[in-house]
Parts: structure tokens; C-alpha cells; sequence
């Protein structure tokens, strides 16, 4: 008997380790796999609008207005440059657990005759976001030539050689913080390039050139899966700087939709530039996707384009559909941050800080703090200057002013920052009896490298990342008396 709950406990614990093993050294893109793995968050049925193709759904359609401006619970099921038969098989798995009242379709891939089989990062954002199942493996014979397939099928090959990469996204917490926390698919890009507006030669032009047939016939299958789950299917393609080849397919993508009676937009056309607004030098990341201000513009238009055709609940107010809002103030709160870490001074400093009503400040308190409160500058940030001392740490949040150190000379403070601590830290040193020794510690580095004005950690309670940290010093020049805004560290772009 004991060698038996002997072997059961080792079998336990063995398994308990592989899997713990194997969770971190999943692949963890943003371009597929987050966007797949996410959707098992989602409550059962509470997907209204399930939006399938490839980067175009996940770059160029914001979710945020759809929910913000027309109550529409949508997400984005997309994977980068994905075939027709990866939407299909999204779409099957999708169907274990939602009911959407609408599918909508983006075809931008119909435009890649070329495309037969997936490159071999295609691939894996493709197919290693999916849980094990038999549809997973499924979805590769169409994925990948038969003498590939054994490298995905036996995934340990190429999670095992992702050990020298691993680092600190792959920690438990990555789908919880960031843009990540709660995402609905989309993800934001602050990033602008220059595109060109395509000729009317070409956004005109009627003739058609079919797809391959392998995207074809993929292509008839989610329109029969769809009719099977008698879910109305929707076909778009997103705006962009489309080429004349591309669009002569789209206009073959067209023609197979009408043929199955389905709603179909192709908003690369003069009037639909025009409408949506879009500035092609401002609104794109590339030449084929939008960055976040072209998104918020093109997904303001689409969400009407959907509220005008098809019956919707509005899930406004709902309390079932709190991780889209959530959601919503992250993605607001990407771009705020951004522009934090941007900052240029300490004014600029105090605006931006207003664009994101939760972050909340870790104030430091070194020297001059009372020369700083003259300045005006904890005045400009809404802070009693006049409460404030040297040698202190505060917490401000909400308008609220809290000291966090308490009225002594030594102490240390922990702020736990969702998965990181900031340890703030003051001691007396008493070689010098007029001095104390300050410390802020951060991610494991020090950030106090002199003992000059103050220092400040910008932290924003949803998103659940530091926006910047900062040190202010205060400046004496001519009789005038200023502040200087240092950056010790800014929220880093986005990588795309």
C-alpha cells in the first residue's frame, strides 16, 4: 500500500514539475498565441462579436470603442498573417465555449496567392496558443508540410531550446499586467510611418483575381461552420495602402461573399478614406496596419458599420462585462504612459500625468523640498507643498497625500507593485550626523544616485506597470527659482 500512494505521490510530483516547466517556457507572443490564450479567460458566452483574419484584426480593430461607443462585447481572434484554415480552426475552437452573435471576417490574406503553407514563425504563433486538444493538432496538417509536422507535434524541441531566452515575461504574471491585463485581442502601437494613399486606378479598379484554391476552399468551410452555428457572418478588409493586385483579389473576395449572401466591406475605397478620416501620414504604422490613432479612428466607424446592420446587445453597464472595461482603461492608460515616460520637463511632466487618472505617485523627499514647494511645483501637481518635509516618503493617489515612512529618520517602506516591490529605504549615517543615506530599489536596481530634490515613481494601479521614475532638482538661476526634471527610467516603446 505505501509503495502504491508512493508511486502516486512521485507521479504527482513529476507531473506538477513538467507542467510547471513547460507553462514557462510556452511561447508567449503577442501576435496569435496571447490573443488565443486570453480567450480561455473569457466567461463563457460573453463574446458578442468574434473577429477573425490575421495582423490586420489584432493592429488595425480596437475593441475599446467598439465597447465604449456602442456597448459591443467584441474580441479579437486573430494570428499574425494567418491562412483561412488557421481562422477556421479559431473559429471551432472558439465555438467550445462562445456563441457570438456575430463573426466577422477580415480578408486581408486572400491578397497572398503565394500562401500554401505558413513560414515557420507563422506557424508556431499559430498553433502553440491553442490548448491540447485533437482539433490543435488538427489545425497543423494544413499548417505545415507532413516532414515538418514533427517538430510542432513534439513541441518539448523547441520549448526546450527557449531556455537561454527566458526573462521576466515569462513569469506567471505576463498575461496580468500591461497591455495584456484583460485584452480583448487588440494590441495598441504608438509608432507612426508614413503611408502613401492609394491612386483611384487602383482603389477603382473592377477586375478580379482569384485566390488560391486551398484559401478558397477554407474559406467555404467557415462559411459553413458559421451557417451550422447559424451565426451571421461578416467579411471586411481594413483599410490601408492597398496595391492594384491586392485589391483586383479583394474584389474576388467579394464576389464569394455575395455568392453566399454575406455582408461585405472593402473600406479601401475613396469615399471610405474619406469618411473614417484617415491621414495616411499620421495614422499608420506601416504601409498595411494602423497604429493606435488610425485604429481608434477606423474602429469608431466600423463599430457603427455593425451597429447598422446587425442587432446587438449593449453590454454598457454590465456588470458581467467589467474586464471590458478594464480592458478599455488599459488601453487608454498604454497611451498616457507612454507619454510619461516621454515627458520633456517638469511641467510637461504634471500635464501628462493627468492624462491617466490611476496612476499613483511614490514621493521621495530627499533635500530642497521646501525650495521645491516654491517653485510651484507640487502646487501644479494638486500636493499641499507646505506638508511636505525633507527626509520623508508619501503616497499619493485619488488627491489623497499619505506619509509612508512615519515621523523618524531610519525607516523603510515596501510597495508591493502588483508582481514587483519598490523598497524605499532611509538611514542615518553617522559619519556625518547631518545626513542620512536614501535608497530606492526597483526591479533590482538603485535609482538614487545623489542626494539632490526628490524622487518620484509614476505607477499605474490598472495597467500594473511603472510609467517612469524621475528625480526633481531644484534649480537657482539669476533669482529665479525653477525645477529640473531628470528621468531615471520611462516605460520603454512597444516592440513590435
Amino acid at each position: 500500500m505505501r509503495k502504491r500512494i508512493l508511486i502516486v505521490l512521485l507521479c504527482f510530483i513529476g507531473v506538477s514539475l513538467f507542467c510547471s516547466v513547460r507553462n514557462t517556457l510556452l511561447f508567449k507572443f503577442p501576435y496569435g498565441i496571447t490573443q488565443m490564450r486570453n480567450l480561455y479567460k473569457q466567461k463563457r458566452n460573453s463574446i458578442d462579436v468574434l473577429i477573425l483574419g490575421s495582423s490586420h484584426v489584432f493592429f488595425d480593430i480596437n475593441t475599446q470603442p467598439l465597447f465604449d461607443d456602442y456597448g459591443i462585447a467584441a474580441y479579437d481572434l486573430a494570428g499574425e498573417g494567418a491562412p483561412f484554415w488557421n481562422s477556421y480552426f479559431y473559429l471551432k475552437e472558439a465555438l467550445k465555449t462562445q456563441k457570438p452573435k456575430l463573426v466577422v471576417f477580415e480578408g486581408f490574406i486572400s491578397s497572398r496567392e503565394w500562401l500554401v503553407y505558413h513560414h515557420h514563425q507563422g506557424i508556431i504563433k499559430n498553433f502553440f496558443g491553442l490548448k491540447e486538444s485533437f482539433l490543435k493538432y488538427e489545425s497543423l496538417w494544413p499548417s505545415s508540410p507532413k516532414k515538418n509536422r514533427d517538430d510542432y507535434i513534439f513541441g518539448y524541441r523547441l520549448y526546450s531550446a527557449r531556455y537561454k531566452d527566458l526573462n521576466e515575461t515569462d513569469r506567471k504574471e505576463f498575461y496580468q499586467k500591461g497591455r495584456l491585463r484583460e485584452s480583448k485581442g487588440y494590441i495598441p502601437i504608438f509608432i507612426t510611418n508614413k503611408a502613401v494613399r492609394p491612386s483611384l486606378s487602383v482603389t477603382e479598379t473592377k477586375e478580379t483575381l482569384p485566390m488560391n484554391e486551398k484559401m478558397e476552399k477554407w474559406f467555404e468551410r467557415i462559411v459553413k461552420l458559421c451557417e451550422q452555428h447559424n451565426i451571421p457572418l461578416m467579411v471586411v478588409v481594413t483599410p490601408f495602402a492597398v496595391k492594384e493586385d491586392e485589391q483586383k483579389r479583394f474584389n474576388y473576395l467579394e464576389k464569394l461573399a455575395k455568392k453566399h449572401s454575406l455582408k461585405f466591406i472593402n473600406y479601401n475605397r475613396p469615399e471610405m478614406y474619406d469618411a473614417i478620416g484617415l491621414d495616411f501620414s499620421k495614422d499608420f504604422l506601416d504601409y498595411a496596419h494602423f497604429n493606435y490613432r488610425g485604429a481608434l479612428k477606423f474602429s469608431k466607424f466600423f463599430g457603427k458599420d455593425i451597429k447598422d446592420n446587425y442587432s446587438l446587445p449593449d453590454r454598457r453597464g454590465n456588470k458581467e462585462y467589467a474586464s471590458w472595461k478594464i480592458n478599455n482603461t488599459v488601453l487608454k492608460n498604454s497611451f498616457a504612459n507612454l507619454n510619461i515616460a516621454d515627458a520633456k520637463d517638469a511641467d510637461d511632466f504634471i500635464q501628462k500625468l493627468r492624462e491617466n487618472k490611476e496612476i499613483k505617485l511614490y514621493i521621495n523627499t530627499i533635500s530642497s523640498t521646501r525650495e521645491i514647494a516654491e517653485s510651484g511645483f507640487f502646487k501644479k501637481l494638486n500636493v499641499d507643498g507646505n506638508t511636505l518635509k525633507d527626509g520623508r516618503l508619501y503616497g499619493f493617489d485619488n488627491g489623497a497625500l499619505t506619509e509612508l515612512s512615519g515621523n523618524k529618520i531610519n525607516w523603510r517602506h515596501v510597495a508591493k507593485l502588483f508582481d514587483k516591490k519598490a523598497i524605499f529605504r532611509q538611514e542615518k549615517n553617522y559619519s556625518d550626523k547631518l545626513s542620512a543615506v536614501n535608497s530606492l530599489v526597483w526591479n533590482g536596481k538603485e535609482y538614487i544616485d545623489d542626494k539632490n530634490g526628490a524622487y518620484i515613481v509614476a505607477y499605474d494601479t490598472v495597467s500594473r506597470e511603472v510609467a517612469a521614475i524621475v528625480q526633481i532638482i531644484f534649480k537657482k538661476e539669476n533669482g529665479k527659482r525653477s525645477v529640473e526634471l531628470v528621468k531615471k527610467f520611462s516605460l520603454p516603446p512597444p516592440v513590435i
